[in-house]
């Protein structure tokens, strides 16, 4: 988050490498960021290249640590859905400023 807040510029950036790679005229299974941006455009996403992804507008932290700290969780998994959940907002150039966009997060993790 602090990161993001305080280099929007670098994240615009960023934004911009992912949504010319997914657009390269190179073969997807060289590429996996035009693969996935491919399957994620064929599944009716809206900016499937997008690849940057953190907490809620000025909100930080993935409260993990908080969740680890206070011993409020029992498996790993619990601790995974924590981060995946506090993490599912997308970032990038225009309006893309915290989107909540957890499908996406997820189809790129599973990859």
């Amino acid at each position: 988050g602090i990161f993001r807040d305080s280099f929007a510029n670098v994240v615009e950036l960023l934004d911009d490498l992912f949504e010319e790679a997914a657009q390269a005229d190179e073969p997807p299974e060289r590429n996996y960021v035009r693969k996935h941006a491919l399957e994620l455009a064929g599944r009716g996403c809206e900016r499937p290249a997008a690849r940057l992804f953190s907490n809620p507008a000025g909100d930080y932290g993935s409260m993990v640590n908080e969740r680890v700290g206070s011993g409020e969780w029992e498996e790993a998994d619990e601790l995974g859905e924590t981060w995946a959940s506090r993490n599912a907002f997308s970032y990038g150039r225009g309006a893309e400023k915290g989107q909540a966009r957890a499908d996406v997060l997820e189809t790129l993790l599973a990859s």
